[in-house]
């Protein structure tokens, strides 16, 4: 240039600036009802436990627990590192995601609880699906960690600096905040004392065969009522996975994926936990997910004149910190499901009308930002939506149930579309449409309990409901072919009173009972025989000495006005396939319950005996020899077949009546080596009758040799103790 010839000028222009950039996402994906099945078979069925009742463990049994759903499947886990810190020789092992997962895990699945002991544990070191012989996976399976992306142009890091959402003081003591049951979709919330944010909630998958998909909702995701929303900014980091929480021990080594030993916690002091235990629809997978930011500088260096000139831009005009997932960006996700019996209730659609956000001015409901109706069939038993909040960052809505139901289907009315009432200002997320909950209907359940339909007795029985005790209604009847359970849906007479009318006739051969009952409230009915009309005779035979080959029971009963009604029921002694023979009688409520019988007993041997005729006050008496007024003597030997080794060849037994002298023996038995014991039926003998006994002793060599012997009142068995053998 000092030489006056032209040089050209080359400026290279630096850009730097700094932004955040996401460094790692974990999810931890939970299927609660594997996780409900899992305790049930392996902490609730286990009869080891120190005391069964308790049903909880320890914290050495948490993590083997745990460590026992990861290696199942039950829970998996799914990393994403952007950093490239997980690399290399310092790379997270399987322990520090066992740590991690326990942390963030612990305040959702389970309840903190006392323990009998100081040095409580149930499981031991062993893992639950060892105890009961479950074979586990050969290898402990590792997160899947998705390969860190490419970056163009390649920024230089600066200390990276995570976003996190910090946990806030409880106000009241150091309980453990509970995340709170909102149908499934729970926002989870860490326990005090953790660094780690809570993580997100994903929306409720749909239930089918397949695996649900795993959407995470929003970080913004609106907490519900009664849990505390963390501030959003905070100087606290969460915990890196490169340096896991501190451990009052050395983390044991993982041979073959799986680590039998005990893991030391950073808790010093034990505490027991108990599952918390969910209901069947919010028995789901749900994905839980932790994810951290960084602040990067980045540099980029464009190429040619940079000039502002002839441009309307304006910096301080051009800058907005945008946060996504909040403010005008925040979405709210909705599931609309059918719990809805479509074919017992008749119901052909619902119609769930939704409204939601302002578009004038906050809280004029006539003018809503979103208002739509969607339609749960039994062809589509499930809808999502999704929507933005609106300016004002509402996060209520309203909606109400539109019930399509079949022609003369509702029992009190020929309606075909029945609305329910405005529900307003609600924050869950999942719409679960039922009778119970969204129908001004009452759903009524028939079903016949304890009733034996048969020729001789409830022959039918025909139920009326109504709203009414004289309006128009339904009836069923029930038989012995038709026993299935019934479903009705009633209109109420009085909207909001869920009161109906109801109406029994139990039909007999030649009788009927009519009952009815007005103001009733129960949505399920059994309809059972009516105890205080009917008296059931139904005597069960005791036959434990297998003498009894059937016995005919006399019954004869006298009601009030002295009518008398006479059956005999033939009971089955063996083990012959008869039908228990019942004797039904209708009665007034002031009628006797006491009826008489008189038994005769066919004997397996053929014999014929009469038991004496006996008062009973029960439906169901007990009918045996003994109870009858018939005596049973067992004879036996006390040494058994060692009795006859020796020198004995047979033993005679007879009995007599101790009060007839002389007279002819009441029974002879004889006992040999193949008939060491015999039962005998003395059926002229009261129970409480002494007796005696001559046994005469008949040896090997021709001699004999008598004995006599007393059988007290009350005996029933006659030992014959006889040593010299």
């Amino acid at each position: 240039m000092k030489k006056g010839k032209q040089t050209q000028a080359v400026v290279n222009y630096e850009l730097q600036y700094k932004g955040l950039a996401p460094a790692y996402n974990l999810e931890i994906t939970v299927d609660f009802k594997a996780t409900e099945e899992f305790w049930h078979h392996h902490i609730d069925a286990d009869f080891s436990l120190g005391s069964p009742s308790l049903k909880i463990v320890s914290n050495n049994d948490i993590d083997l627990i745990m460590r026992d759903l990861v290696n199942t499947g039950v829970i998996t886990i799914k990393e994403t590192d952007f950093s490239g810190e997980s690399s290399g020789d310092g790379a997270p092992t399987i322990e520090d995601h066992m740590k991690i997962v326990k942390e963030l895990m612990l305040p959702i699945m389970f309840n903190p609880t006392a323990i009998p002991n100081e040095d409580y544990n149930v499981l031991g070191s062993t893992l639950p699906s060892e105890r009961d012989g479950t074979p586990g996976p050969s290898a402990t399976p590792q997160p899947s960690t998705t390969p860190e992306p490419s970056a163009t142009p390649t920024p230089s890091a600066t200390p990276s600096t995570p976003t996190a959402t910090p946990v806030p003081e409880p106000s009241e003591g150091p309980e453990t905040p509970t995340p709170p049951d909102n149908g499934g979709g729970e926002t989870t919330v860490p326990p005090p004392g953790s660094s780690i944010p809570p993580p997100r909630t994903s929306a409720p998958p749909p239930i089918s065969s397949s695996p649900p998909p795993e959407t995470t909702t929003p970080p913004g995701s609106t907490l519900p009522p009664g849990s505390t929303l963390p501030p959003t900014q905070s100087t606290t980091p969460p915990p890196s996975l490169g340096t896991p929480p501190t451990t009052t021990g050395t983390p044991p080594d993982v041979p073959n994926g799986n680590n039998n030993q005990r893991i030391d916690t950073s808790i010093s002091i034990n505490a027991g936990y108990q599952l918390q235990h969910r209901s069947i629809s919010q028995q789901v997978k749900r994905t839980f997910t932790y994810s951290k930011a960084m602040a990067l500088t980045n540099k980029i260096y464009p190429s040619g004149m940079l000039s502002l000139d002839g441009t309307d831009f304006k910096a301080e005009d051009q800058v907005l910190l945008v946060r996504l997932g909040e403010g005008p960006f925040k979405k709210i996700a909705i599931e609309i499901r059918s719990a809805l019996d479509f074919e017992e209730f008749q119901i052909e659609e619902a119609i769930v009308h939704l409204s939601y956000g302002f578009k004038g001015a906050e809280g004029d409901k006539t003018r809503r930002l979103h208002q739509e109706s969607y339609v749960v069939s039994p062809s589509k038993p499930r809808t999502n939506l999704e929507f933005f909040t609106d300016q004002y960052g509402t996060l209520t809505y309203d909606y109400y149930v539109e019930f399509i139901h079949k022609a003369g289907s509702l029992i009190g009315s020929h309606e075909t579309k029945v609305r329910s009432r405005d529900f307003t200002d609600v924050t869950e997320r999942d719409i679960a449409v039922n009778i119970s909950d969204h129908s001004p209907l009452i759903p009524v359940e028939l079903q016949p309990g304890t009733i034996d339909f048969e020729e001789d007795g409830v022959q039918s029985v025909q139920v009326f409901v109504s709203p009414e005790e004289e309006g128009s209604g339904k009836t069923v009847i029930f038989n012995k072919d038709n026993t299935l359970l019934k479903k009705f849906l009633i209109f109420p007479k009085t909207p909001g009173v869920f009161r109906y009318f109801r109406r029994d006739i139990f039909f007999f051969r030649q009788e009927k009972i009519e009952q009815e009952f007005a103001n009733q409230v129960s949505s399920q009915v059994i309809v059972n025989r009516p105890e205080a009309r009917i008296l059931v005779i139904s005597p069960i035979l005791v036959n434990p000495g297998q003498l009894i080959s059937k016995a005919i029971v006399k019954v004869v009963y006298s009601n009030g006005i002295g009518e008398q009604f006479s059956k005999a029921l033939v009971l089955n002694g063996g083990g012959q396939d008869l039908v228990q023979q019942n004797f039904t009688i209708v009665v007034e409520e002031d009628d006797p319950r006491t009826w008489r019988a008189q038994t005769d007993f066919i004997l397996l041997n053929g014999d014929i005996v009469q038991g004496l005729e006996r008062n009973y006050t029960i439906e169901q008496p007990p009918i045996s020899l003994e109870n009858c007024g018939i005596k049973i003597l067992k004879i036996s030997t006390l040494l058994g077949a060692d009795t006859f080794s020796g020198t004995i060849a047979a033993i005679q037994v007879q009995v007599f009546d101790i009060d007839a002298a002389g007279a002819n023996p009441l029974e002879t038995v004889m006992l040999k080596k193949d008939k060491m014991e015999e039962t005998i039926v003395l059926p002229n003998v009261d129970v409480n009758d002494p007796l005696t006994a001559v046994v005469l002793i008949l040896k090997r060599d021709g001699t004999d040799e008598a004995q006599n012997i007393v059988v007290p009142s009350g005996l029933n068995e006659l030992l014959l103790r006889i040593t010299n053998i």
